[in-house]
């Protein structure tokens, strides 16, 4: 059994007590969520009724939803979806999710240029710890100026192409 985190200032039996309010309010055993839902309350906004939107897809039956586009619309979806390499309804999921959670997911080609973009820099990585051990152990390395320039420029590279990912998620539905 997973023993439940310590919260500072307040003993077993408080938060005994807080959780078994919590599953009465919030229907879940969390603190956080309990004081997530009092919080927003208090500032008289309304409360999100997603529970875990981490996991929706694990945790809630999925429904379906038939939708009547205009063909600007539907062009519009495709194209965009086309772009981003995914299916027109993964594109529609994808914009409901922002508009609810207002946090912007990545699409099939964002996420692989991070993977190919991460692989890289973890061989450049390897390269740089055996270069070090060398060096450690005293022997003299066959780097040179260069390399390290080129190395340099790789990881600037890398982080452009992080930077341009990022910006382009946020920027989609915007």
């Amino acid at each position: 059994m997973m023993s439940q985190p310590k919260i500072w200032g307040l003993s077993n039996d408080v938060q005994h007590k807080l959780r078994e309010v919590a599953v009465k309010i919030v229907h879940k055993p969390s603190i956080s969520a309990l004081a997530k839902y009092l919080l927003l309350k208090e500032l008289n906004t309304s409360t999100p009724n997603i529970q875990n939107r981490g996991n929706i897809s694990q945790t809630c039956k999925k429904h379906r939803l038939e939708l009547q586009l205009t063909p600007i619309q539907y062009n519009y979806l495709r194209a965009s979806a086309e772009q981003h390499s995914m299916t027109a309804n993964a594109y529609a999921v994808d914009i409901l999710n922002y508009h609810i959670t207002h946090h912007p997911t990545l699409s099939n080609s964002e996420a692989e240029a991070l993977y190919q973009s991460n692989y890289q820099l973890l061989r450049i990585g390897r390269n740089l710890n055996q270069i070090a051990r060398q060096l450690n152990i005293g022997e003299s390395s066959s780097i040179t100026a260069e390399e390290i320039r080129q190395l340099l420029s790789f990881i600037e590279k890398h982080t452009e192409k992080v930077n341009d990912v990022m910006l382009a998620s946020q920027k989609r539905f915007e």
